[in-house]
């Protein structure tokens, strides 16, 4: 069993090998810095990657790539929440977004299949998806459509985005021509 003590635990993704679990932590201590940790199966090591410090909150959504090569979180609180994404071999940063619209979350996060693209999903106020180049640094989509927040989206092979919101829809994007 793996015990990560100080922690709750608010997600899992399990590799397609079978090999790494991925965990997201956020610290319940006086800390309140929140982490995603990568279990080794085989060996039973963990690695952790910390979220910024930018004060108590979220930090839990999060998506890996397919690869296991690089992780999204969202990362903050309700004052000022962005998305991150961290290279999982050398544990650097190598992409933050802007700022969400003040006053709301990271809700939900995915990675393309080619790893070039991620989509921020928030949502009390302002239920949208915003699709990110993070290779250009450039936001390609916002996709609105949604009346209430983002709950999951995902990825399909054809280059389309899944969603569903807590306003009980579940709702198909392409992206072919973006």
């Amino acid at each position: 069993a793996l015990c990560l003590a100080g922690h709750g635990v608010m997600g899992v993704e399990l590799s397609g090998n079978r090999a790494t679990l991925a965990v997201s932590c956020p610290r319940w201590n006086h800390s309140h810095q929140d982490e995603l940790v990568l279990f080794d199966v085989p060996s039973s090591k963990t690695q952790s990657f910390h979220a910024p410090q930018v004060g108590p909150g979220a930090g839990y959504p999060f998506a890996i790539s397919a690869d296991f090569s690089i992780a999204a979180h969202g990362v903050g609180n309700a004052q000022k929440s962005f998305a991150r994404v961290v290279d999982l071999k050398t544990g650097k940063e190598v992409w933050k977004s802007e700022v969400v619209t003040p006053g709301e979350w990271v809700e939900c996060l995915a990675i393309s299949p080619d790893k070039k693209l991620v989509v921020v999903g928030q949502g009390l106020a302002s239920p949208t998806l915003r699709v990110w180049d993070i290779e250009q640094d450039k936001l390609v989509a916002r996709l609105e459509g949604h009346m209430a927040y983002v709950r999951h989206v995902s990825f399909t092979a054809a280059r389309q985005l899944v969603s569903c919101g807590a306003d009980r829809t579940v709702r198909i994007w392409d992206l072919a021509d973006r």
